[in-house]
């Protein structure tokens, strides 16, 4: 009778819509020491006394799991302050926690994942703050330095930064300074392009000059064409060597002797040579 009696006081404690019980479902990742804060929190506004609290932090459990972990518990639990001791030893162990440590110093920062560069950051410094004992700030900002890309680590290094709410400040800045990269990049596109002029407009005969390369076909030479081409070639070259060589012989015979008559070839018979020959002399006895 005494329960009944309870859970209707407190069902009275949780009508109205100002500040709505804060529930814990371990499939979620709500933290369990955020989860206790809020439900701290919310015990203080609503000036549940202590008699309800108990009644009241069972209904803020809402996982499957741990719901059946509050039925099997139940029984167990004497006040407010046993139920977050037992909350605390099954949802936030040393292996939670070590795994809270994991993410701080091995995840890296993806843009697909829908977080800018200051929730990610937000999200796992807030996690780095409910491990006991408690990271220092410096210590959270250095580990949470390496999730982002190495622009993003020049500028935390560069700027001092000291605190979260600092470092929060500075990657907000980052962000609003990327935004305006695609901006700046089209203005610089459109400055860089060279509009053409349309007062002088290339002419016909250059207009092939400001196209691409242009398709040429492949002419193949027969081997008697290349054979007549050669041979006109050796034939212009020898008769250009011969008219040299007549030039600078006359040249040449004109610098010798001046006087002297022009040599004429003897186009005539030859001569023939008359061959005497000895008359023989016969001794009459």
């Amino acid at each position: 009778m005494n329960d009944n009696v309870s859970r209707t006081v407190a069902c009275n404690y949780l009508n109205g819509s100002d500040f709505p019980l804060p529930l814990f479902d371990e499939g979620t990742e709500t933290n369990p020491v955020y989860h206790l804060r809020q439900l701290d929190e919310f015990m203080s506004l609503k000036n549940i006394p202590k008699t309800q609290q108990l009644a009241i932090a069972c209904k803020s459990i809402s996982g499957s799991l741990s719901r059946q972990w509050i039925a099997t518990t139940r029984h167990a639990l004497t006040d407010y302050a046993s139920f977050r001791c037992a909350f605390l030893k099954t949802w936030w162990t040393g292996a939670e926690q070590g795994l809270v440590r994991c993410r701080l110093y091995q995840s890296k920062y993806n843009k697909q994942s829908g977080l800018s560069l200051s929730a990610h950051f937000l999200k796992y410094a807030t996690s780095a703050t409910y491990l006991e004992p408690r990271p220092t700030d410096s210590h959270i900002i250095e580990a949470l330095r390496f999730h982002f890309p190495i622009s993003v680590q020049k500028v935390m290094l560069s700027a001092p930064v000291h605190t979260i709410s600092e470092a929060l400040n500075l990657l907000k800045r980052v962000e609003v300074m990327e935004s305006y990269e695609p901006q700046r990049s089209g203005e610089n596109h459109n400055y860089n392009r060279q509009e053409p002029d349309k007062r002088n407009p290339p002419s016909r005969g250059n207009y092939n000059s400001h196209q691409g390369p242009q398709n040429v076909r492949n002419v193949h030479t027969s081997p008697q064409r290349r054979n007549n081409r050669y041979n006109n070639y050796h034939r212009r070259d020898n008769s250009y060597h011969e008219g040299r060589n007549q030039h600078a012989d006359s040249n040449n015979r004109n610098n010798m002797n001046p006087r002297a008559p022009p040599f004429e070839s003897n186009t005539g018979p030859a001569r023939e040579t008359q061959t005497i020959a000895n008359p023989t002399v016969t001794s009459v006895n």
